[in-house]
């Protein structure tokens, strides 16, 4: 079953949407725009998961015992030691 719905789009997005089309990688703008929304979809809903499962359990944690939490020095020093071993690898 579907709907029709009208929207506005800023000309960047507009253009894209016909390049998406034109490319062939889509039949037509309905599916695009069908297929961006999924994805929006999707996208919220693991974030959403991850805000109830990891998030929540985290906070939880926190409250129980606030000595595991990290002070802003500590905090500073750990994304320190991840850029360095990023760049490194790179």
């Amino acid at each position: 079953m579907s709907r029709q719905v009208s929207v506005t789009l800023p000309t960047h997005l507009a253009d894209e949407l016909e390049q998406r089309v034109a490319s062939g990688a889509y039949t037509d703008h309905s599916e695009v725009i069908s297929d961006g929304l999924r994805e929006l979809f999707a996208r919220e809903e693991a974030v959403d998961a991850w805000l109830r499962n990891d998030v929540a359990s985290a906070y939880d944690e926190l409250r129980a015992d606030p000595s595991l939490a990290l002070n802003a020095s500590q905090v500073r020093a750990h994304i320190a030691a991840h850029h360095s071993r990023r760049t490194s690898e790179a």
